[in-house]
């Protein structure tokens, strides 16, 4: 049997794939099939990713990816540093966050509800004096992801299923490097700025929401050139390998920053890529595809079509050789 991987990409806008932002993406898209039209299932994690794994608008802890997976007989992994996934772990032998929080969202609005806007603002004055990059940033940097998803690949037994989460282009927008000469202290105002706008407590300037669009293109980068060393890395002889986006993320385009789940193009078109033993090579699909048949065609391409579940159909003659 088949090996499986699925990299999700975390608020990664279709429009920033491209030579430009994503030369190693694109090069993979050319090693296999390149979908222009995937419509996600919803504007954020929680509505997204129950379509990817269940083929259903509501998530299925029994009917999933990972558990028809593990039924079928395979070793089933993700590694992920985003809160929302602690509710998708049903059928998972590993399930790693790698950056685990502290506080939820839930208890952030608490919080909120207590204290006042006023009051948030104040906590985040101070706070950002004194918290480091690392412990501002809530997730898991993409090459440590890398470094712990191979090393997960070259222990476990095949056939195997490995669920990659990648965060860069999810807010708050820090890149390791960036050309715009802002300090540490001036990147977490920012992104508390970004934050607060989210939450429509907040407004932004021209010149913030360009810097933040900047900050965006450089964080998509950077994970960029770590899913090309993933990829060239990865032993692909017998395996399919997947890169998608959950949904994209909005910089003010319909008056909202970050993503609330909103029925637009910025959030709702995101990349589809599949390459992989078996894939057609160098094909761009323009037909329209969603996240609703990504399950059900992953289980034919793996030759387990009586496994299937949800309410996606198999959309296998578009990328099988």
């Amino acid at each position: 049997m088949k090996n499986l991987i699925l990299i999700v990409m975390d608020a990664l806008r279709f429009d920033h794939v491209n030579p430009e932002i994503t030369p190693n993406l694109m090069e993979i898209a050319g090693e296999g099939v390149f979908f222009r039209y995937c419509l996600a299932g919803g504007g954020t994690t929680k509505s997204s990713i129950p379509c990817i794994i269940s083929a259903n608008y509501q998530y299925d802890p029994e009917k999933n990816l990972p558990t028809a997976l593990k039924k079928a007989g395979y070793t089933t992994g993700c590694f992920h540093s985003n809160i929302l996934m602690k509710d998708f772990k049903n059928g998972f032998d590993t399930f790693i966050d790698l950056k685990r929080k502290m506080l939820t969202q839930k208890t952030k609005r608490k919080i909120r509800r207590i204290i006042g806007d006023r009051g948030v603002r104040l906590l985040k004055t101070i706070r950002r004096k004194i918290k480091t990059v690392e412990s501002y940033i809530p997730y898991e940097r993409a090459e440590r992801l890398v470094e712990r998803c191979l090393r997960w690949i070259e222990e476990v037994e095949r056939p195997y299923f490995l669920w990659a989460h990648f965060m860069e282009p999810h807010v708050p927008y820090f890149p390791p490097e960036n050309d715009l000469g802002l300090s540490t202290e001036e990147l977490i105002k920012l992104n508390d700025k970004v934050i607060e706008a989210a939450w429509r407590k907040g407004t932004l300037t021209e010149e913030e929401i360009e810097t933040i669009k900047r900050l965006y293109r450089l964080e998509v980068s950077y994970m960029d050139h770590w899913l090309g060393e993933f990829h060239r890395k990865l032993d692909k002889e017998n395996t399919i390998i997947v890169y998608t986006a959950d949904h994209g993320d909005e910089f003010g385009d319909h008056g909202d920053f970050s993503h609330r789940g909103k029925i637009v193009p910025e959030l709702l078109h995101v990349p589809l890529i599949i390459v992989g033993d078996g894939i057609k090579r160098g094909v761009v699909v323009e037909e329209d595809v969603s996240h609703l048949d990504l399950a059900p065609t992953l289980l034919d391409l793996l030759g387990l079509y009586e496994y299937r579940f949800g309410l996606g159909r198999s959309f296998k003659h578009l990328c099988a050789e």
